[in-house]
C-alpha cells in the first residue's frame, strides 16, 4: 500500500530514535510504500537551515526521507493543504501524529494512518 509521510511523522521517528513507520507495516500487516511529497522536503529543510533542536530534528527526519520516493508537488495553501489535495487525487492514505491534520483529512475523505509516540495503537480511518 503506498502512503504519504508528513513532517510531523519524520520529526517524531527523528525525536524518538524509533522507527515508527516500520510500526505501522508491523501493526498492519502489510508491505508499506512511503513516499515523501516535495512539499514536506521542503519544509524539512527549511526546519533544517534553523540552529537548535528543531533544526537538529529537522536534519535527521530529511535523512530519513533520503530512502523514500519523493512525488513533487506544488504547495498550495500551504503544506497540509498540498498533502490532502495530493491524497485525494491519488487515492492513498497519509500516515501523521498531528492530529488536527488527520482530522481535516478523515473529513475531505482521506484515510489516515497514525501512531503514538509509545508505538500504538494505531489508528485508522
Amino acid at each position: 500500500m503506498k502512503v504519504l509521510v508528513d513532517t510531523s511523522l519524520l520529526i517524531l521517528c527523528a525525536e524518538e530514535g524509533r522507527d515508527f513507520l516500520s510500526i505501522l507495516e508491523e501493526k498492519l500487516g502489510d508491505k508499506l510504500e512511503f513516499i515523501v511529497p516535495s512539499v514536506v522536503r521542503e519544509e524539512l529543510s527549511k526546519l533544517a537551515s534553523k540552529p537548535g533542536k528543531k533544526g537538529r530534528l529537522a536534519r535527521v527526519a530529511l535523512e530519513l526521507a533520503k530512502s523514500m520516493d519523493v512525488i513533487n508537488i506544488a504547495s498550495v495553501g500551504g503544506v497540509d493543504k498540498s498533502l490532502e489535495g495530493l491524497a485525494k487525487d491519488l487515492g492513498i492514505a497519509v500516515a501523521t501524529v498531528d492530529v488536527g491534520l488527520a482530522r481535516r483529512l478523515r473529513r475531505a475523505g482521506v484515510k489516515v494512518l497514525m501512531v503514538g509516540r509509545s508505538g500504538g495503537p494505531l489508528q485508522l480511518g
